[in-house]
């Protein structure tokens, strides 16, 4: 992921250096944030910090509205603009002359509501879910330190991008505007929107694409095409949030203790949201058991034997323990 490239004669005679992965604390953050070791250690010719990232970093935003970040002394997150952007190769890059935590930042991206019904990028059929537009308010720093003031931002919290008309361009579901029964349905507000899944699962088309066109609303980054680098300005920008639509079935996982002994557990068997499941239990010395099962924070008993050393017992819901 992080690329540190050092020029001859930069780095001063018998310094180690260190760099770990830290989680990414920076505002609109990317992945992991690295610190790099010793702190403030400064070098005579500005070194290259090169990010590679990967589609699942640019979840929600794209590479041509990131940058590097730095914090400063005070823990202050600040926006290098002269970051460069390689959109073929997928690396951001940017010089500096000194140590400190670095991050891959972007500046405004399409993020689920926390709270709704998408969890770890699924969404069960006919749930719901609300997105934003979240921007990144930047603006030059009072009092900075390297690089100069001109080539760097204090960077503040994720806020929702302010309504608009002029700046929204409409919503879609893989390409098909506010969606359809297939892939879901969208209900635009502004630059926000409410997402329905569908009533079953695609079966093309899963993960489904949420995407937004931003228009009229400027951006300025620096590209690098074949190793020349340009300062490019545009005005639109399209943001995509990839998530699964999964069925309502659910998985139940079982552990059984015989004379305290667990015996067999987690064996995931997965039942419709509504089937019972019936559960056969041998019995190996051949005597009379009690089955007690766990459903739903009720505890109901089952007596003993039935035949053939079985024991058989009907058992609803997660995470159950069957104690014979």
């Amino acid at each position: 992921k992080i690329e540190l490239v050092i020029p001859n004669g930069a780095l001063p005679s018998g310094d180690t250096i260190t760099i770990m992965n830290i989680t990414n604390f920076a505002p609109g953050g990317v992945a992991d944030s690295y610190e790099f070791l010793p702190d403030g250690l400064k070098f005579s010719t500005p070194v290259t910090i090169k990010y590679h990232y990967d589609s699942s970093d640019m979840r929600g935003t794209s590479p041509l509205v990131s940058c590097i970040a730095y914090q400063d002394t005070a823990a202050v997150w600040r926006g290098l603009r002269n970051s460069t952007i390689d959109t073929s190769n997928h690396i951001v890059s940017v010089t500096t002359t000194h140590f400190t935590s670095y991050s891959l930042v972007t500046s405004i991206f399409l993020a689920p509501v926390p709270g709704g019904d998408l969890k770890n990028h699924q969404l069960m059929v006919n749930k719901t879910n609300n997105w934003d537009i979240m921007y990144i308010q930047a603006s030059d720093p009072h009092a900075s330190s390297s690089p100069a003031s001109g080539d760097e931002e204090l960077l503040t919290a994720p806020a929702p991008l302010l309504p608009t008309a002029d700046n929204i361009d409409g919503w879609s579901v893989d390409g098909v505007t506010n969606g359809n029964s297939v892939y879901g349905t969208v209900i635009p507000n502004g630059t926000s929107c409410n997402y329905t899944a569908p009533a079953q699962v695609p079966s093309t088309g899963n993960p489904v694409d949420l995407s937004v066109k931003i228009k009229n609303f400027p951006f300025t980054a620096h590209v690098n095409t074949n190793g020349v680098t340009s300062t490019v300005t545009f005005h639109d920008l399209r943001l995509d949030d990839a998530f699964t639509i999964i069925s309502n079935d659910l998985t139940y996982d079982v552990s059984i203790n015989y004379n305290n002994t667990l015996v067999d557990g987690g064996a995931g068997f997965v039942f419709g949201a509504t089937d019972n499941a019936d559960l056969t239990v041998e019995v190996k010395d051949g005597t009379n058991v009690t089955v007690t099962v766990n459903s739903n924070g009720t505890t109901s008993v089952v007596p003993a034997f039935q035949g053939d050393n079985n024991c058989k017992s009907t058992w609803t819901g997660i995470g159950e323990v069957m104690n014979i």
